[in-house]
């Protein structure tokens, strides 16, 4: 005689018709994914460049390639500096309590480390030659005194008149920028006055930095 099966020995094997079923879930992480929506090449470059200044709000203008050459006074020569990549002119947060506007000339190097970032209210000239953007500023020498020193940066022509559109921008922006330096150094040295030693402006160092992953080249670094 075949032995009857148990209740527990039925219902363990299922039948036919529970085989079909789909049981509703209530977690959340069986929902469809939804991968994020792609950003523009603006919104990339955006990112890349906050990392070294984080104050850069917006980009203005972008040239793909530019060189960087630093001239020699003694040779009456151009040289190259080791900085070569893309180009940016961007515009920073306005200045606290002015809302002055501040803007930077940056170039992300593809040839090292070190990346331009130039607060364009550090320069002291601007001048568009067939050649170059010549941009001069002021170092402090060994001696305590300020020298003049020029940079040059040679964009690389398209079809776009990109040299001429990024050069009479640059010179814009630094144009704008004089109109409110001098409200932005009075205020500065009423501020140091009263103490306020945790204040940062433009003209408090020497300095323009070249910034790269975990190394900084100041302009004296840079001629020497």
């Amino acid at each position: 005689m075949t032995p009857r099966k148990t209740r527990q020995q039925r219902q363990s094997n299922p039948q036919p018709s529970q085989l079909g079923q789909i049981h509703a879930s209530d977690y959340e992480s069986e929902a469809p994914y939804q991968p994020p929506a792609p950003r523009s090449n603006t919104e990339l470059n955006l990112s890349v460049l906050k990392r070294y200044n984080p104050s850069i709000h917006s980009i203005l203008s972008i040239a793909a390639s530019a060189t960087l050459y630093t001239f020699s006074p003694d040779s009456s020569s151009w040289e190259k500096s080791g900085i070569e990549g893309t180009l940016f002119v961007c515009q920073l947060l306005s200045f606290p309590i002015t809302g002055a506007d501040q803007f930077c000339v940056a170039i992300l190097n593809r040839r090292g480390l070190d990346n331009l970032i130039l607060d364009i209210q550090e320069i002291e000239d601007v001048e568009i030659t067939d050649e170059f953007l010549i941009l001069r500023v002021l170092v402090k020498a060994n001696g305590g005194e300020s020298v003049e020193r020029v940079l040059g940066v040679y964009i690389h022509p398209d079809k776009q008149d990109t040299m001429q559109i990024n050069s009479l921008l640059v010179r814009q922006c630094w144009e704008k920028t004089r109109e409110t330096r001098n409200d932005i150094q009075q205020l500065q040295e009423r501020l140091e006055n009263y103490g306020d030693e945790g204040f940062e402006g433009p003209g408090q160092e020497e300095t323009i930095e070249y910034q790269g992953r975990g190394r900084r080249l100041s302009l004296r670094d840079l001629f020497g």
